[in-house]
């Protein structure tokens, strides 16, 4: 018969043997939240593999299964009473994070027919624990705090960094020695004639008379980011669109004024971010985002959703660097240029910041074509692809 003196004895034997184990060769540890944070078929798996190194078998797993699903078991519950287990104390998993054990008494009795030894040697692990926990814990919280605080710093300091780097990156002509005056003149020389362009443009206008049909009951709201000269504000009047143009060059908002044009001078993202949600049916940028810093263009971009409406089209229009002789030379001969953009690398940035279509376009005569109609199986397809390609996207 165990009498009292015998239990309190073997406690006594237990904890003297366990004070002796040297820290380094103490079981491994597990702290409970990576199992707590797992669900149903798969915590019970995990608490197997974990506590008692082996999957558990199918009745083990029906009956643990049914009682966490039931709530008559706690996924605590299940852990105390697999790592107080016969096979949990060979294995020897210390649990950190446990509760101090209310719910060990009622773990004891969840495997009939197991001896008196093992639960003297839980109820030892159990105390043990309680010893340690508290300690544990404040070390815990003093890591965080010290970690809390190097986070800050480290914030503060890529905060000052990234402004220095956005001092000298920005999406500029002021980044070149170029006046307002003189990059008119060279877009002139190197873009191309206004008509020309206009006529370019044109291309777009069936994805236009589209828009017009999806909302036909709302008078289309438009902006064009990056105006420039005006070209595609007078295509969009010619289908009875006013739109409005955001640019930051004197010269080329002075001709919108003269030709009856709106525009506005901010820098495009900082106009898009004063701007609610969803305020436009449309939103076009022709040869800007390449000017854009890299850092930025996902902020552009996510900034471009916002501000369209359900059902509006965001139309991007940039040198196409899988064209051999742009990607290799001529996308630079602009100075203010940063870095070209692949036409699949836009498509995968549309879907990834919601966009429900997302689809890049090369330029076959006056008509948009898939890019995946081109297979660039021979150098042909690198040299007689389009200069340009368009990525149109649907909120």
């Amino acid at each position: 018969m165990i009498t009292r003196e015998k239990l309190l004895e073997a406690v006594r034997r237990e904890l003297k043997g366990q004070n002796q184990i040297k820290e380094e060769e103490g079981p491994k540890e597990v702290h409970i939240d990576q199992l707590r944070e797992l669900l149903d078929e798969e915590f019970i798996e995990k608490a197997f593999l974990t506590l008692l190194n082996r999957k558990p078998r199918e009745d083990e797993k029906e009956y643990f299964l049914s009682r966490l699903r039931t709530g008559e078991l706690t996924k605590e519950e299940i852990i105390v009473s697999l790592r107080f287990s016969e096979e949990g104390e060979k294995v020897g998993v210390n649990v950190v994070g446990l509760k101090k054990f209310s719910l060990i008494k009622r773990a004891f009795n969840l495997l009939p027919g197991k001896r008196l030894s093992r639960w003297l040697k839980g109820l030892i692990y159990t105390l043990r624990l309680v010893n340690v926990i508290s300690a544990q814990e404040r070390k815990l919280l003093e890591q965080q705090r010290k970690l809390s605080e190097e986070t800050q710093k480290l914030k503060e300091e890529l905060n000052t960094l990234r402004e220095l780097i956005e001092r000298k990156l920005l999406p500029s002509t002021e980044l070149i020695d170029f006046t307002d005056e003189e990059y008119a003149e060279f877009e002139e020389r190197f873009r191309g004639k206004r008509e020309e362009v206009k006529e370019n443009l044109k291309v777009y206008i069936p994805l236009i008379r589209q828009l017009k049909n999806r909302f036909e009951d709302e008078e289309i709201r438009a902006v064009d980011l990056g105006c420039g000269r005006g070209e595609w504000l007078e295509v969009l009047k010619e289908e009875g669109i006013n739109g409005v143009g955001v640019d930051l060059n004197e010269v080329f908002l002075s001709y919108l004024k003269s030709v009856g044009l709106k525009g506005i001078k901010k820098d495009v993202i900082e106009y898009l971010k004063s701007l609610e949600s969803d305020k436009f049916h449309l939103i076009t940028a022709f040869h800007l985002i390449e000017h854009i810093n890299v850092k930025r263009r996902i902020e552009f971009i996510k900034e471009a959703f916002r501000v369209l409406k359900r059902g509006g089209v965001l139309i991007v229009e940039t040198p196409n660097p899988r064209n051999i002789l742009v990607g290799s030379g001529d996308f630079y001969r602009d100075p203010s240029h940063v870095t070209p953009l692949f036409p699949d690398t836009l498509s995968f940035i549309g879907k990834m910041v919601g966009f429900s279509v997302s689809k890049a376009y090369f330029f076959k005569g006056s008509e948009l074509v898939d890019i995946e109609t081109v297979k660039f199986d021979t150098l042909e397809d690198y040299v007689n692809v389009s200069r340009d390609f368009a990525w149109i996207a649907i909120k």
